[in-house]
């Protein structure tokens, strides 16, 4: 009753308490004496956030914090990289198939500093799922998942193996992030090496669980890496998003102009997926507009006999 009273009777920190003194078997006496002083040390921005989390701000926080600082490196990697995924849905698969596709993961577009950083970030991170052989290692993911759960930051739904993260929670991963901009980026990378663009039944089914993922990572398409632009505008497109399939592929087709030239047979290419996109939005004349210019384009390049 006592640490209820505390805790201001507050669902989510009484959880959190819970946990915390299951691992740990610190004892109710001195879970509250930690949590005192960890609550007297908060960091000055969560005193001055606009949007207030009326009475949980100052409990909840600390109870957080006190867990989120007791994760092992990879395990506050992760909880980090999934403050920028949706909050439900979080599947084992998206790590799985970054690492498979790791190894042959080859940048389209020369990197700058704070997109090398990431991918670099990416590397090391994902390389400690790793087998000798270059598998999946399934147990080492278990195992920073069973550690997270263990504080009641994430929780798991058993008939479709997937890991969601309170609401409340998954807000507040973002204010603790100081390398916010490289961890977003990190993410945007997961979910490309992630997707595969085949066209078999798994891998269409694959790409509509990312939806939600790629929508939270690249915030409605308006922030994306240029080197996943490509495979994350295919699952706007396959879910008929088309606005958000849009601006992908028009970041796609202006960076090739800029890297490649206007008459690269891969910035033509590009051209031509987006005029593809126009016609199957009943988009006659933009279309129109990209394929004629495509087409005049390879006739300048290639000359008048060349096939199409």
């Amino acid at each position: 009753m006592i640490i209820k009273q505390e805790l201001g009777y507050l669902a989510l920190a009484v959880v959190q308490a819970g946990a915390y003194i299951s691992r740990f078997e610190c004892g109710l006496h001195h879970y509250l004496e930690m949590y005192w002083e960890c609550c007297g040390e908060l960091p000055e921005e969560y005193r001055t956030q606009v949007q207030k989390i009326d009475n949980y701000e100052w409990t909840v926080y600390t109870t957080w914090l006190m867990s989120f600082e007791q994760l092992s490196l990879q395990a506050a990697t992760f909880f980090k990289i999934c403050a920028f995924l949706h909050h439900d849905s979080i599947s084992e698969v998206i790590f799985q198939n970054a690492v498979c596709n790791l190894a042959t993961y080859i940048p389209h577009f020369p990197t700058m500093n704070q997109e090398f950083n990431s991918l670099s970030m990416v590397k090391d991170f994902m390389n400690w799922f790793q087998m000798t052989e270059g598998l999946w290692d399934t147990q080492k993911f278990l195992n920073i998942i069973i550690k997270i759960c263990s504080y009641s930051l994430i929780d798991f739904d058993p008939e479709n193996c997937l890991y969601s993260i309170h609401l409340l929670v998954h807000a507040w991963t973002l204010t603790i992030i100081a390398d916010g901009t490289l961890i977003h980026t990190c993410t945007q990378y997961i979910l490309s090496m992630s997707c595969s663009l085949g066209s078999d039944t798994k891998d269409y089914r694959f790409r509509w669980t990312l939806l939600p993922h790629v929508d939270t990572a690249l915030q409605g398409g308006t922030n994306a890496v240029p080197d996943v632009a490509a495979k994350l505008g295919r699952v706007y497109m396959d879910s008929g998003q088309w606005k958000g399939a849009e601006k992908l592929d028009v970041l796609v087709m202006e960076t090739r102009k800029w890297v490649l030239g206007e008459e690269h047979p891969d910035t033509l290419m590009s051209m031509g997926n987006l005029a593809s996109m126009y016609w199957e939005q009943g988009r006659w004349k933009e279309a129109e507009v990209l394929e004629v210019l495509v087409m005049e384009t390879r006739k300048w390049v290639l000359g008048e006999e060349h096939p199409p």
